[in-house]
């Protein structure tokens, strides 16, 4: 997805009133990768946090 078509989205549910959460990792590919890792486990940690918050 090309960053304007986020921005776009942030916009229309900003004037939509919606909640969102939204993270940027640039520089990264879709898989997400970085030699040390930390980029996906911060990821798979956001992800985590944001079941646990919404069930």
């Amino acid at each position: 997805m090309h960053f304007q078509n986020s921005a776009e989205m942030v916009e229309k549910l900003e004037n939509a009133g919606k909640q969102f959460e939204f993270r940027i990792y640039p520089n990264k590919n879709h898989s997400i990768y970085d030699a040390t890792g930390q980029t996906r486990l911060n990821l798979y940690q956001l992800m985590t946090d944001f079941i646990e918050r919404k069930l």
